[in-house]
């Protein structure tokens, strides 16, 4: 501060600086640890705590979550995110939560998921890359953890391994825009066929029941499909397989 005067007459005046300081805002943001029967429904809570100098200013908080696929299936209002078919990893994004707990828990969301027999009992849950759409906030993050209750160890442990097995006999015929397909469900029940790119993006997807376990033959119309490798996921009641094929027209 300098040059300070009055409009009319003389005062002495004695300038003293000030000193305006931004508080740093941090929080910690985390996974809950839950366990769920096959086929279960289940809510995964991501908290807030210990939040200093966290305000509505900050506007919405976003973060991304990754798992274990053939273990968790995104359900509801769940980002269905992008599955890397390789690591057997899904990412979704989560956009826009609350800055204050939406109860008493400090829960500041409660996603739906159910839990599916995949090749292994549990998988961590890792948040990451988690900001405020406004300002800047240090996020200390921890992950969660989801695991699969009553798991049959009658014999050893009985899991599906999607990856290394051959899942369906895929027969591509792009002179009539079909896709031909010779497999057996691990289960009845509701299913759905989905073909995907290799960023997990759905591009066809179907509904099919099985009235009993035996092998099928099923064709899925693709003429919207381009030249390239695909994958062709099975999702049933509590299971979920997948294969990679190519389509050359």
């Amino acid at each position: 501060m300098n040059s300070t005067q009055t409009l009319d007459g003389f005062i002495a005046f004695t300038e003293e600086d000030g000193l305006f300081e931004v508080l740093p805002s941090s929080a910690e943001i985390s996974v809950g640890i839950i366990e769920a029967n096959t086929g279960e429904e289940f809510l995964l809570p991501i908290y807030l705590k210990n939040a200093k100098n966290l305000t509505n200013f900050h506007s919405g908080i976003s973060t991304d979550l990754s798992f274990n696929y053939t273990l968790m299936e995104p359900i509801g209002n769940t980002p269905s995110g992008n599955v890397d078919f390789g690591t057997q990893k899904a990412t979704i994004r989560l956009n826009n939560l609350p800055v204050v707990p939406i109860n008493n828990d400090s829960a500041i969301a409660m996603l739906q998921f159910k839990a599916k027999l995949g090749n292994a009992v549990s998988t961590d849950i890792e948040i990451g890359n988690t900001r405020t759409n406004k300002g800047f906030v240090v996020f200390t993050e921890k992950p969660g953890k989801f695991t699969l209750k009553n798991v049959c160890n009658s014999g050893g442990l009985r899991l599906f391994e999607p990856k290394p097995m051959v899942v369906f006999d895929i027969n591509p015929v792009p002179s009539n825009n079909t896709i031909e397909l010779t497999f057996t469900p691990l289960e009845t029940g509701m299913h759905r066929i989905s073909i995907c790119d290799l960023l997990g993006n759905t591009l066809i997807s179907t509904n099919f029941e099985f009235q009993k376990v035996e092998t099928i033959v099923y064709q899925i119309y693709a003429k919207e499909l381009n030249n390239g490798i695909y994958i062709l996921r099975l999702e049933g009641p509590t299971t979920l397989r997948s294969q990679k094929f190519i389509w050359l027209k």
